[in-house]
C-alpha cells in the first residue's frame, strides 16, 4: 500500500481553508476513487477539470481540486519518534 496525500480547496462566503487528505492505496487513480467516494463525486475524472467543484460539508462549503502527491511518514527523529514527518516522494 501507498501513501497519497490529496489536496484540495474549500471555501464559502466568508473563508478559503487550503485543505489535504492522507489516503492509502494501491495506486494514485484508486486513492482518487476513495476520495470522490468520501466527496460524494460520481467519478474520480470530473477532479482534472479546473472548472469542476463539489460539495463540501452539506453544502455550505464548496470544494476545488488542486492535486495528488504520493508521500512517506518517517519517524520524527527531534522527538525520539513519538511523532511522525511527512516527507514527498
Amino acid at each position: 500500500m501507498k501513501t497519497f496525500e490529496i489536496y484540495y480547496i474549500s471555501r464559502n462566503r466568508l473563508q478559503k481553508e487550503y485543505c489535504s487528505e492522507i489516503i492509502k492505496a494501491q495506486s494514485e487513480e484508486s486513492a482518487l476513487k476513495k476520495f470522490a467516494k468520501m466527496s460524494n463525486v460520481k467519478d474520480y475524472k470530473q477532479f482534472f477539470d479546473e472548472h469542476f467543484y463539489w460539495e463540501d460539508n452539506e453544502s455550505d462549503w464548496l470544494a476545488w481540486f488542486k492535486g495528488i502527491k504520493e508521500v512517506k511518514f518517517v519517524k520524527c527523529p527531534h522527538c525520539s519518534g513519538t511523532g511522525r514527518i511527512k516527507i514527498e516522494k
